[in-house]
């Protein structure tokens, strides 16, 4: 194997600053000769920080490659920053770190907020969305599944005027042909139906693992098949859309987050950090989309108070009444299925491999260290070479 695509990484080694690797992530060179870094606040891309026991050498940027930058692959610890901490490094190369500010919205909700008043939110802060997607004027491909999230986006993509198709996709273990097929015709959008066989797969688990700059099996089973439509539609130049986050905020999932704990500002925290919400738009070309992840979207579906998310068993149940004058009723009010549920891919994916994926994606972390090369693209702080 032969890593392609390692991110980032600004490092220091005997006062010295480097750079490694393509510039990908959110690095601001400054006048006086320093390098801040700020991490993502929604999780758009992972910043890792890595140090050798002694401390003399540090290393911020993409997981892989700031491990093997400062800790030579092995001794040392690397940490996932969490979204909106800040790094400053000075040109001599001493690193500090300004800690994030806890979120301040009300996890509760507004008091008194009437399930007229969410639908109204929500259908403005989707509408709002899509409109900005399609500003972009590149093609879009919508991971459509047989929800209500992915479907209520496709029905605001379409309205919105973008130039845009759905894509579904079928594993050998499963799929949601039927439940896409009924949105799309419903809708009137174009829908591909894309086959991806056990072998395509489990192929797509590195390049996942790159995307997420995230090692953990949770995360990777949610984002494989993001991974594998993202890959499709930067093909043809395309932006990928998805409905990931709904179902953190408005389902009380949390696959891929830990079991975390029920407030939902340490949610979003969470999940910003774990490396789902990653959206390519530090490199260029196309991007991904997360619209229920937006700024704008999280602070709306954080004003909708518990009551008016699940009634009578209900999850989503603001959603789904929104949706139910735009989707057909089988969609609007269908089972809540994840995407990486509807695939199947929990058990195939251990069965393709033979053994269970946390260990596989322990076993390619492994390998990628030792394979990353650092190369010899010295950047001064500044813009000097040095």
């Amino acid at each position: 194997m032969t890593p392609t695509d390692h991110g980032w990484v600004v490092f220091s080694h005997s006062g010295r600053i480097r750079r490694v690797g393509r510039h990908t992530g959110p690095v601001l060179n400054r006048n006086d000769g320093t390098v801040m870094i700020t991490t993502p606040l929604h999780g758009e891309c992972r910043v890792f920080l890595s140090r050798t026991d002694d401390a003399r050498t540090w290393a911020v940027g993409a997981q892989f490659a700031a491990t093997a930058a400062s800790v030579g692959h092995r001794a040392g610890t690397t940490t996932a920053l969490r979204p909106g901490t800040t790094l400053v490094c000075s040109a001599d190369g001493e690193l500090s770190v300004h800690r994030a500010v806890p979120r301040s919205s009300p996890s509760g909700g507004v008091p008194g907020c009437s399930l007229e008043q969410a639908m109204g939110w929500l259908d403005h802060g989707l509408r709002t969305a899509a409109t900005e997607i399609a500003s972009s004027g590149r093609p879009i491909r919508l991971l459509l599944s047989g929800g209500v999230d992915s479907g209520l986006l496709a029905s605001y993509l379409w309205r919105a005027g973008a130039d845009v198709r759905a894509l579904t996709l079928r594993t050998p273990w499963g799929d949601e042909i039927d439940g896409a097929s009924r949105t799309a015709r419903h809708v009137g959008l174009p829908l591909d139906v894309i086959d991806v066989t056990a072998q395509e797969s489990t192929a797509a688990i590195y390049p996942c693992m790159q995307h997420t700059q995230s090692d953990d099996a949770e995360v990777i089973t949610v984002h494989l098949l993001v991974t594998v439509a993202f890959e499709l539609a930067r093909a043809c130049g395309a932006d990928l859309v998805t409905g990931l986050g709904s179902d953190l905020l408005n389902a009380g999932s949390d696959f891929g987050m830990g079991a975390v704990a029920g407030d939902l500002n340490e949610r979003i925290d969470d999940a910003s950090a774990s490396g789902m919400m990653v959206t390519g738009q530090f490199t260029p070309g196309p991007r991904m989309y997360h619209p229920y992840w937006s700024p704008a979207l999280l602070h709306l579906q954080q004003s909708v108070p518990a009551q008016l998310k699940t009634v009578d068993g209900i999850e989503k149940y603001y959603l789904r009444e929104l949706a139910a004058y735009q989707l057909p009723r089988e969609t609007a009010f269908g089972r809540k299925v994840a995407i990486h549920q509807g695939a199947g891919l929990s058990a195939g994916l251990d069965g393709a491999l033979g053994e269970q994926l946390a260990a596989v994606c322990a076993q390619i972390r492994a390998q990628t260290l030792d394979e990353v090369p650092l190369g010899n693209h010295d950047v001064a702080v500044g813009g000097e070479q040095r």
